[in-house]
């Protein structure tokens, strides 16, 4: 888990973390900000498709409020990591 933090509305922040190749090829993250009760894929630019791959999300927060950032692996066969990685922050 990362520190919570605080960010400015409407300015961009940037995430990146490591994922987890699992039996297939990564292709995607799931995230979600809302404590993992939806998912949505962000599909990844993966030139080498390691075990570890280096991954990079912008978000520009449009409310001000406390947001849940949670971020978990996703292969080409449909695996998903069963631990997801969460980060808190706040927005002002």
């Amino acid at each position: 888990m990362i520190a919570p933090f605080t960010c400015e509305l409407g300015k961009t922040i940037t995430l990146s973390g490591y994922a987890n190749n699992l039996a297939g090829d990564l292709k995607y993250l799931e995230i979600s900000f809302n404590q993992g009760k939806t998912w949505q894929e962000y599909e990844l630019d993966v030139q080498d498709n390691g075990l570890n791959v280096y991954w990079e999300y912008e978000f520009k927060p449009t409310e001000r409020g406390s947001y849940t950032f949670s971020v978990r692996s996703k292969d080409s066969l449909g695996n998903t990591g069963e631990e997801a990685s969460v980060v808190n922050f706040d927005v002002v």
